[in-house]
């Protein structure tokens, strides 16, 4: 399996694309929610450059939560959290998974691993 490292500068420039993509198309947001373990950072990151709060529970999600995650890969988790279609951006995608983000900045495939910037390979596998 190829392994991507994804570094601080990326993410941070994948954020403010993400931001930009969403001022430009006037989705209505009122607030972020970042997925555990991986939307956290992105999360916070879109949350100071939109002004805009998190909120830290599933149940608090509405049409206008931004719902952020790190990864839509098999697209799984994005699916079961998001029951209302709430806008859903991610960083990354594979390019078969099964929820498609509103927006997302950069797309792997299924022999592609990512290694983001706050995590090491081993960690990163316990991500399931």
């Amino acid at each position: 399996m190829k392994k991507i490292k994804y570094e601080w500068n990326q993410l941070e420039n994948d954020c403010i694309d993400l931001a930009k993509k969403l001022k430009y198309n006037k989705i209505a947001i009122k607030d972020i929610y970042g997925v555990p373990r991986g939307g956290l950072i992105p999360a916070v990151i879109l949350s100071h450059i939109l002004n805009l709060k998190i909120i830290n529970h599933q149940d608090l999600i509405t049409k206008e939560t931004l719902i952020v995650d790190d990864i839509s890969d098999s697209g799984e988790t994005l699916a079961k959290i998001n029951k209302l279609s709430s806008p859903t951006v991610t960083l990354w995608k594979d390019k078969e998974t099964k929820f498609r983000p509103l927006f997302c900045c950069r797309v792997k495939t299924k022999d592609e691993w990512v290694i983001f910037p706050f995590e090491t390979l081993k960690s990163s596998k316990k991500d399931n």
